[in-house]
């Protein structure tokens, strides 16, 4: 009888830390935008010292377009900033939660 008292509790336990996992997981989503940028990216710094930038992506895979504002931070806000201008095809990726 014991036996069963343990795997029934561990069972439960299980099921718990399942539960938080799956739960934890569902609270991001993962996106990927292709497209066009509308305007030249321009690299400010925080307070702090990070470099940060915004860029806006323009998609257009239904009848209008949808615009993107994308935050880039640190080494990603320098590249951007070098070597990507206006009209420059791109590809975002990053996660909301």
């Amino acid at each position: 009888m014991p036996s069963k008292t343990r795997n029934s509790s561990t069972t439960a336990t299980g099921d718990t830390q399942s539960t938080r996992k799956q739960s934890r997981g569902a609270s991001v989503n993962r996106v990927i935008l292709t497209g066009r940028l509308v305007a030249t990216a321009e690299l400010r710094t925080t307070g702090s010292g990070l470099h940060v930038t915004t860029v806006r992506i323009v998609t257009n895979d239904r009848e209008q377009p949808e615009f993107h504002d994308v935050d880039l931070w640190r080494q990603m806000a320098e590249f951007a900033t070098t070597y990507m201008a206006k009209g420059s095809l791109t590809r975002s990726s990053g996660q909301v939660g």
